[in-house]
């Protein structure tokens, strides 16, 4: 089970990796992201989703693969691995 947790512009949502082996997966993320996709039109800033198990969110520093709203459409927030890892989900999501 996940959460879905609104905080003023902020979306943030768990519980879409099920095997604590491995990370979150483009396949398991661009169909949120897609839904989501117009972030302007959502009233969206940052959109969060936890790239381990569900129950990793308080062992780890940093436990998201975070998007920024950038003119209507997300971005990747991050940097390096991280940064590829968010711009392959996006690259997903608009593929549907």
């Amino acid at each position: 089970t996940g959460t879905i947790d609104l905080d003023g512009t902020t979306l943030s949502i768990t519980g879409l990796v099920t095997d604590d082996t491995k990370d979150l997966t483009p396949e398991a993320a661009a169909p949120v992201v897609h839904t989501v996709n117009n972030c302007q039109a959502a009233g969206l800033t940052t959109l969060q989703l936890n790239n381990w198990a569900l129950n990793t969110t308080s062992d780890v520093a940093d436990p998201w693969l975070t998007f920024t709203c950038n003119n209507g459409t997300w971005t990747p927030t991050h940097e390096s691995t991280r940064g590829q890892d968010e711009a392959a989900i996006l690259n997903k999501a608009a593929e549907l």
